[in-house]
């Protein structure tokens, strides 16, 4: 039906299950969890850290320690979060977004909101199944050869039937308002699969918790379980929790690839493995090479996330040379937030995902399904992470020309890039004149649109970019937005960046921006001119780099309303 035309499969796939939103601008940053006790002051000493290295944080995910009554409970553990709502009150301060996470299959009987649950639904607080129910159960599940958890209750929990209107009504009002008012940003939904034989349950969850957000004004935004065709309209996953060795590094940089297939643009991984590095052992620290690896990995994931129960995440507790380039990754990732926001919407006009193979990129190129674990991020972006121990890697280059990020090195289509890397070598590379939207670092991502706005020109061909813009968290981006068209033209005597006048429009845009133009690799130009609604080929003062030969332009105060044009005469 669609013989190798995969993106219109995707747009039809799309239509058919539900569009993919785009999260909240914020989700884009940086995040931090960690599976093990930790308390108030050390949620705060770890953000602290963040600040003095200069590394961008903006999602904290408070994992299961924050319940008093096990996972089932709703009670604050006082002893590690003594004001639960002054401790919301200081994220919202520093600019933060906060998590927490839930196994709420059942509600703990000891908990203080059980009461107020029974009393709402008018259920004595012994209330248990009938006998007969547990038993036809038992009987389906040894008919179907199952092993699925009884939703029924015990002697310490009720089961929440989230079939039952009046139950999830009940529990909202109980659990859900209290702590969303008190702060609580968004919800790691950690809840089992496999609790009724007949109906997705984690599915049916997130549909719940995303007509619950849509109703209170906001824009969906969860930590989920994958659960099978239909997941990608409740992003973000995350892809279990992991052991930390090389083979599953490896296996991460292929469901990142694999992913697209289903529309799943947002799993990320829980960054330098979850469990020890050597099974029955737990290590403090991931070998360094491992952990760099994974963090380059995560750098260009749309959602970089680090995790684990046992283990540290935190460049600064590596050596220096370890600190600087996991820290490079967080920048990089953060820096590049502007571009996967773009690929964000496309996703949700296109059903096209952000992650794609090669061959959803050149599909009438046979050689396009050679690419295992490399792929395409956004359209103009191409990786190939370094996943075997050693730095022991091959590129192989899809068609086309390519620029390699950092350096600057040119490559095209069928050449192979063989080496034994260091870890400071990132096998990320640009389309040969792509447009590349990008932002300067910043303690916090936030919601607001990047001020200045960065463009990184890379060199060797020619581009058209429409940069995608709304305002970072409201949910009625589907109609208010706007866009910059921009086109890269390169000559031998010139390069000319023109702007056309921005498209749409939404609430306190700011149509008047501050720009910068980064050419990258460039040569010292003998002058730069502008062309807009007041200067005819004006001289424009720029910057040169030598040594890493950039050249930068600044617009400041640039009227968007009006076309424009940058010149660069070589």
């Amino acid at each position: 039906c669609f013989a190798s035309d995969f993106k219109r499969a995707m747009t039809l796939f799309a239509a058919l299950l539900g569009k993919t939103p785009v999260p909240p601008r914020w989700a884009f940053g940086n995040w931090y969890s960690r599976f093990y006790p930790y308390t108030e002051k050390e949620v705060k000493e770890v953000v602290r850290q963040f600040e003095k290295h200069d590394v961008p944080l903006d999602v904290l995910i408070v994992d299961m320690d924050w319940h008093k009554n096990g996972w089932a409970g709703w009670d604050i553990a006082e002893e590690k979060f003594p004001d639960f709502r002054e401790f919301c009150e200081w994220k919202d301060k520093a600019g933060l977004k906060i998590g927490l996470n839930l196994h709420d299959e059942d509600i703990c009987r000891e908990d203080s909101h059980f009461k107020k649950f029974c009393e709402i639904l008018g259920l004595p607080e012994d209330c248990a199944p009938e006998k007969e129910d547990r038993e036809d159960f038992q009987k389906l599940n040894d008919q179907l050869g199952l092993k699925i958890r009884r939703p029924g209750h015990s002697k310490d929990l009720y089961h929440v039937d989230y079939l039952d209107k009046k139950n999830w009504e009940a529990f909202q009002k109980v659990c859900y308002d209290p702590m969303e008012e008190a702060g609580v940003d968004f919800w790691w939904e950690d809840i089992w699969q496999g609790l009724y034989p007949h109906i997705n349950m984690n599915l049916w969850k997130m549909e719940l918790l995303r007509r619950r957000q849509e109703k209170r004004g906001k824009r969906p935004m969860f930590l989920n379980r994958y659960a099978g065709w239909g997941s990608h309209r409740y992003p973000a996953f995350f892809s279990g929790d992991t052991g930390s060795h090389w083979p599953v590094l490896k296996m991460e940089a292929k469901i990142n690839q694999l992913a697209a297939h289903v529309d799943m643009s947002y799993f990320s991984h829980d960054l330098g493995g979850f469990v020890g590095e050597v099974i029955g052992e737990l290590q403090g620290h991931v070998s360094p090479e491992l952990y760099v690896r994974w963090m380059q990995l995560g750098a260009m994931c749309p959602i970089m996330r680090v995790h684990s129960d046992h283990g540290i995440r935190e460049p600064w507790n590596y050596a220096p040379e370890v600190e600087k380039l996991a820290s490079e990754a967080y920048r990089l990732h953060h820096s590049l937030v502007p571009y996967f926001y773009h690929y964000a919407r496309e996703n949700y006009d296109t059903g096209c995902p952000i992650i794609r193979p090669v061959y959803f990129e050149q599909p009438d190129d046979p050689e396009a399904f050679a690419h295992e674990g490399e792929y395409f991020v956004g359209e103009k972006l191409f990786f190939s992470p370094i996943v075997e121990q050693g730095g022991f890697h091959t590129v192989k280059f899809p068609k086309g020309e390519y620029v390699h990020f950092t350096t600057g090195e040119k490559y095209k289509g069928g050449d192979v890039l063989e080496d034994r890397f260091r870890a400071d070598y990132m096998p990320l590379f640009a389309k040969a004149g792509a447009i590349i939207p990008r932002q300067a670092l910043s303690k916090r991502l936030g919601s607001k649109a990047p001020d200045p706005l960065i463009f990184s020109i890379f060199p060797g061909g020619n581009d058209q970019f429409a940069y995608y813009e709304d305002d970072g968290i409201s949910p009625d981006y589907a109609e208010n937005f706007l866009r910059l068209p921009l086109t890269h033209e390169e000559t031998r005597e010139k390069t000319v960046i023109t702007a056309e006048a921005i498209v749409g429009f939404y609430p306190k845009a700011k149509t008047t921006r501050d720009l910068r133009f980064d050419f990258l690799f460039a040569e010292k130009p003998s002058k730069v001119t502008l062309t807009d609604q007041k200067n005819d080929g004006a001289e424009k003062e720029f910057s040169y780099d030598e040594k890493t030969k950039t050249l930068t332009v600044e617009l400041k105060a640039q009227n968007l309303k009006f076309p424009f044009a940058l010149t660069v005469i070589k």
